[in-house]
């Protein structure tokens, strides 16, 4: 009974706050902004922070983070608090916060390029995706419905981390813009 109701007010939300915005390939000279959303929980996140940031370096990049840890009292956060999405930033049927995410859905001073390394397909990571304003969307998953995202990049050559991911998804890029 929860989970039906879990499934109806997503899809609802899904509804009210998916973007009109009608996405597709832009070249990279007129990018101007890049939001990268990735998992801290795999091991290769601060590599791929360090390749996005030499990557995009003409443009805005702002690195967008999900943990969902349970930190003990010892532990620190390792991000920023502005760009990190915690276990509490989301709602009980898995909406994250809308003022956290708020720069991610602005559509005046939105993203160029919304990229989402996040392999597995949970609500936080959908809404985001179907929510945001960015105008070329690129995602490592093909199993989202609706299909959101203009280039996947679904596992390439058995990479197995974000750092890894990032690194094909910068050699399709660069084919792009040539």
């Amino acid at each position: 009974m929860l989970e039906s109701l879990k499934s109806y007010i997503r899809r609802k939300q899904l509804r009210k706050h998916t973007s009109p915005v009608k996405t597709g390939f832009i070249p990279m000279a007129s990018v101007r902004s890049v939001a990268v959303i990735v998992d801290v929980e795999d091991k290769s996140y601060d590599a791929c922070k360090e390749s996005v940031n030499r990557f995009f370096k003409g443009a805005r990049a702002d690195i967008w983070y999900f943990d969902f840890r349970r930190l003990g009292k010892e532990e620190l956060l390792l991000t920023s608090i502005n760009t990190t999405i915690l276990r509490t930033d989301i709602g009980w049927y898995g909406r994250p916060d809308l003022n956290k995410i708020a720069p991610l859905l602005d559509e005046e001073d939105g993203y160029d390029i919304l990229i989402s390394l996040i392999p597995n397909v949970d609500f936080p990571n959908e809404f985001i995706v179907k929510a945001s304003r960015a105008k070329f969307k690129i995602g490592v998953t093909t199993e989202m419905t609706g299909k959101p995202f203009d280039l996947v990049i679904s596992n390439p050559e058995g990479t197995s981390n974000q750092a890894e991911m990032f690194n094909s998804i910068k050699e399709y890029l660069t084919k792009i813009s040539c």
